[in-house]
């Protein structure tokens, strides 16, 4: 994984993206800076003229364990190695998930932006939320992701994930802005820091940090001025079902297809000016054959023990 980088100088991005060890393939990518907005594209590449889920699904296999189990499951199998961790991660997936409901799942885009950020800017995850669902499609409070970004032995940023795992791009817009809303809301009251406080694992090394950060003690303006919102919104692309390999022409007509998707969302979020926004898009070509393929994947890997 990348190391971390963060800049103070409103005129230069406060994060830089880290590509080189991403497996998945990037466009239209521009880093948050003085304006507090940041945004890329994801997609992923083409095999033997196909949508390569073979990729996506080993990329997704690799985040798995990060994602679904706390610090406190990966210390306690960590001597069984990485086979045992995804094993145990991919019980709790298939444990957690709305059953009956596979296509409107939630989880699969919780953990591709779960696994963005860790990839492209490094980040610490702090709560599997899907750890603490009780129940196949309950709802967890709070952010999608929590994330944080540690640098001298302080949270440098606290990042707040919302995704959306849908077919079409302007609901998915929507449903984004109208987290984002919700969020800024919880802020206000603290409620997010409730939820942080209540979910972080007790044997984290990270929990006093993040706890310092977020102490009633310290002002929300200061909070707010360490936090990232990165958002995840999936969808059907034209360009990605018209197409079977990647190549000038490809990466010509996405780009073109995610500008307005861009100038969408950041229009819509114009008059939240507090924190800081990076937006992620990821183009796909067939959201139900995605998910079958995680379903596949997760059956065949889970063990419960």
């Amino acid at each position: 994984m990348s190391t971390p980088v963060s800049q103070n100088d409103d005129s230069s991005p406060r994060f830089i993206g880290q590509f080189d060890d991403f497996k998945l393939k990037y466009s239209s990518h521009r880093d948050v800076d003085g304006t507090k907005r940041g945004q890329t594209g994801i997609y992923v590449d083409y095999e033997s003229g196909e949508w390569n889920y073979r990729q996506f699904i080993t990329w997704f296999g690799e985040h798995l364990p990060s994602f679904a189990l706390t610090p406190s499951e990966l210390s306690v199998i960590s001597d069984r190695g990485l086979t045992d961790k995804l094993e145990r991660a991919a019980g709790i997936f298939f444990d957690k998930r709305p059953k009956g409901k596979y296509d409107t799942r939630g989880e699969v885009g919780e953990l591709i932006l779960h696994g963005v950020m860790r990839d492209i800017y490094a980040t610490t995850p702090l709560i599997s939320k899907i750890y603490y669902k009780t129940a196949p499609g309950d709802p967890v409070k709070g952010a999608d992701a929590v994330h944080a970004i540690i640098k001298d032995g302080e949270v440098d940023s606290l990042w707040l994930g919302e995704a959306k795992f849908y077919m079409d791009s302007a609901k998915g817009i929507s449903a984004a802005v109208a987290s984002i809303t919700g969020m800024i809301d919880r802020l206000k009251d603290r409620k997010e820091f409730i939820f942080i406080r209540h979910h972080l694992d007790k044997d984290d090394s990270n929990r006093e940090k993040v706890e310092k950060l977020i102490s009633n003690a310290v002002s929300l303006d200061e909070i707010k001025a360490k936090i990232c919102v990165p958002v995840l919104v999936t969808y059907e692309s034209p360009v990605t079902k018209a197409h079977n390999a990647v190549n000038a022409q490809f990466i010509e007509q996405l780009d073109a297809e995610l500008a307005p998707l861009f100038d969408s969302f950041f229009k819509q979020v114009e008059g939240i000016n507090e924190i800081d926004i990076h937006i992620f898009f990821m183009p796909l070509k067939d959201k139900a054959t995605l998910v079958a393929t995680v379903d596949k994947f997760i059956d065949g890997k889970k063990s419960i023990f």
